[in-house]
């Protein structure tokens, strides 16, 4: 079932969290190709004003900007996020098919 599967994946980033190490700059990147951001992305929302938006399923993140460049392809965004203990992900390069984009999930 979608859901005893959904809960595995996020269980095992979880774990996978746990021992990741965070990347020196505390910073991830997403390369979102052929996409620009709306302008509403931009504009500050509710008290303490924030910006930005959110992302409903599991994100796929580098700690290598110019893998995310390459995704943006020139025309596209590349999306710079501040991480912490918290709000890291696992690195699941080990698991990919491309183990040398660094790949946190």
């Amino acid at each position: 079932r979608l859901c005893t599967t959904l809960f595995c994946v996020s269980s095992a980033l979880k774990k996978l969290s746990q021992v990741a190490e965070l990347p020196d700059s505390r910073k991830v990147y997403r390369g979102l190709g052929k996409m620009q951001l709306p302008a509403q992305f931009w504009v500050p929302h509710g008290s303490p004003a924030w910006r930005g938006g959110v992302e409903r399923a599991f994100m796929s993140t580098t700690a290598d900007k110019g893998v995310a460049l390459v995704y943006a392809n020139g025309r596209g965004t590349v999306v710079e996020i501040s991480v912490g203990r918290i709000q890291i992900g696992g690195d699941v390069s080990f698991l990919s098919m491309y183990p040398g984009e660094k790949e946190i999930t």
